[in-house]
């Protein structure tokens, strides 16, 4: 057929980027539920570039009475060296001085954890 040396089938897509999904859960005190939703109706923008630059993406937070759910992905290749790398970060230290103190991490927390960060038992895409 005419034309069909010329064909070549198109390159396949570029894998996506290895993700890992997240949830977490931490509560709230009473009281500071109120500020703690208008800290993050403007969350600074260092804090989130920081985030960016550590591979998170798709980072949302829900509020039910005082229970914090968190979801994230992280597309990074090494999340504790990601995560240190975050934790170092002068800006993002500011910003958990200020959230920490409305904070009340779960008793069920690993070692080390301030959101206590569950196992994910279901996942359609």
């Amino acid at each position: 057929m005419p034309g069909m040396s010329d064909y070549e089938p198109a390159s396949p897509p570029a894998p996506p980027p290895r993700c890992r999904r997240f949830g977490q859960v931490l509560r709230l005190r009473q009281e500071q539920i109120e500020e703690y939703v208008r800290q993050h109706a403007k969350v600074w923008p260092e804090v989130l570039a920081a985030l960016r630059r550590v591979h998170v993406r798709n980072y949302s937070i829900f509020l039910l009475g005082d229970l914090l759910f968190g979801y994230f992905e992280y597309t990074g290749e090494d999340f504790a060296a990601d995560m240190a790398r975050l934790a170092a970060d002068a800006k993002t230290r500011e910003w958990w001085a200020v959230m920490e103190p409305m904070q009340i991490p779960l008793p069920e927390r690993a070692p080390g954890e301030w959101w206590a960060t569950m196992r994910e038992v279901f996942h359609m895409d």
